[in-house]
C-alpha cells in the first residue's frame, strides 16, 4: 500500500523509525524499572505520589473500581527485584505507613506488568512522506505519567500540521513546525521526568514546597494536573509560585 504519508505512531520500538533510520538526539539512559498492577477492592483510595530516595511509589484509581500501584527502582535493581517480584513489591510498599495492608485488603485482578526498557529521547519524526507520533517519536520515563498526555498534544499537533497542508502549505514546512513545537511544548516535562527517575533526595526547598502544598487542596490538584499533562508546569514550578505556596502556609 501507498499514501503520500505515513504516521508512525506504533510506540518505543516503531518499525516506521527503523525503516526510515531516524536520529535520535538528546538522548539519556535508561534511569528506573518499573512494576504495577491493578487491584480491586481498595475502597476509597485517593491517588497519591510517594518520592523516596531509591523508590517511587504511585497509587491512582482507574476504570471499573480498579486501583493502579506503580513501584519503580533505579535501573540497576531489575535483576533482583525481578528475582522475586512479588517480595519486592510489597516490601517496598512498606515505605507508605498503611499501604501495604491497604493493598492486601483488596485482591490484584492482573499480572504484575514491568520492564527496565525505558529510555529517555526524541527522534526526528518528520521527514519524506512520513513521521512519527508519541512514542515512536518522543519517549521519557513514566514516572511522572506525562507520557500518554504528551502523546495527545503531538497527535493534535501533527494532525493541525497536516490539515493545514490542504490548504496549500508547504508539507515540509508544517511537518517541521510539527517537530518543534512539539519539541518546545514536551522540553519541561522531560527534565521534570529525568529529575524524578533519579530517584534521589529532594531538595530542601522542594520538600518544604510539598509539606506547605499538602495542607491546601487547590495546589495538590495542581501538581496533579502537571502530572496528567493538563496545567503547564511553569504554572506550579516557577519560583513565584512556589514562594507563594511556601508564604501561605507561613501566614
Amino acid at each position: 500500500m501507498r499514501a503520500p504519508l505515513v504516521v508512525g505512531a506504533d510506540g518505543l520500538h516503531s518499525t516506521v523509525a527503523r525503516r526510515v533510520a531516524v536520529r535520535v538526539y538528546n538522548h539519556h539512559p535508561q534511569l528506573t524499572c518499573v512494576y504495577y498492577s491493578d487491584w480491586s477492592g481498595l475502597g476509597d483510595v485517593r491517588a497519591s505520589f510517594h518520592a523516596r530516595t531509591g523508590q517511587l511509589i504511585l497509587v491512582w484509581p482507574t476504570n471499573d473500581g480498579l486501583t493502579c500501584i506503580y513501584v519503580g527502582w533505579p535501573r540497576r535493581e531489575f535483576p533482583r527485584v525481578r528475582t522475586d517480584l512479588d517480595r519486592s513489591f510489597h516490601t517496598t510498599l512498606d515505605l507508605v505507613p498503611g499501604l501495604r495492608d491497604t493493598v492486601a485488603s483488596g485482591h490484584r485482578e492482573q499480572r504484575f506488568v514491568g520492564t527496565a526498557d525505558l529510555p529517555n529521547q526524541y527522534r526526528t519524526s518528520v521527514g519524506p512522506g512520513w513521521a512519527l507520533l508519541g512514542d515512536a517519536g518522543h519517549h521519557k520515563d513514566p514516572s511522572t505519567g506525562m507520557g500518554i498526555a504528551d502523546a495527545f498534544l503531538s497527535a493534535d499537533l501533527l494532525a493541525e500540521a497536516i490539515h493545514s497542508t490542504h490548504a496549500g502549505r508547504p508539507v515540509d514546512d508544517a511537518l517541521g513546525d510539527y517537530q518543534r513545537q512539539r519539541d518546545q511544548l514536551t522540553a519541561n516535562g522531560f527534565e521534570l521526568a529525568l529529575s524524578t527517575a533519579r530517584l534521589a533526595p529532594l531538595s530542601n526547598g522542594l520538600t518544604a514546597f510539598y509539606r506547605a502544598a499538602a495542607a491546601q487542596p487547590e495546589v495538590v490538584e495542581r501538581i496533579f494536573g502537571v502530572l496528567g499533562g493538563s496545567v503547564p508546569i511553569r504554572d506550579v514550578y516557577s519560583a513565584p509560585n512556589i514562594a507563594s505556596v511556601l508564604a501561605q502556609a507561613n501566614s
